[in-house]
């Protein structure tokens, strides 16, 4: 599957139940811009590992292209439209999106006097993740 500027690769972790997302950029060697986002990227999903409602970033690397690991998500919002027609469903992952936003808004941005600012949120980056929302990307 591939997504804005990398490619996901689904990989089974050590144990049985342990699955993962690799999302690498694509080409062997990818514009500096691209590369700066993706690290940006790393970076936010590392501070913010620990927020039940951001995707969290496990590893990271640059052998073969710059990649990160993450968990794989068990479905994405557009996958779930029937069940976020319950009003209390889609305040739920309205108040998810909004817990994660003011936790990346709260922190220090290099170089700016402003948290960081997503500027990505679309379904596609809206997934289910153990029974709650999670923002990614």
């Amino acid at each position: 599957m591939i997504v804005s500027h990398g490619r996901l690769h689904a990989q089974t972790g050590v144990s049985a139940t342990a699955h993962d997302v690799v999302k690498q950029l694509r080409g062997e060697h990818p514009p500096l811009p691209k590369r700066a986002r993706m690290a940006r990227e790393i970076e936010v999903g590392r501070l913010l590992s620990d927020h039940p409602n951001a995707m969290p970033v496990w590893d990271s690397g640059s052998e073969g292209g710059k990649w990160f690991v993450m968990p794989k998500a068990q479905a994405v919002a557009t996958e779930c439209l029937d069940d976020l027609r319950d009003p209390a469903a889609l305040r739920d992952l309205v108040e998810s999106l909004c817990s994660a936003l003011a936790a990346a808004h709260g922190i220090q941005a290099p170089g700016s006097p402003h948290g960081w600012v997503h500027r990505d949120i679309k379904p596609s980056n809206v997934l289910r993740l153990d029974g709650r929302w999670v923002l990614a990307d």
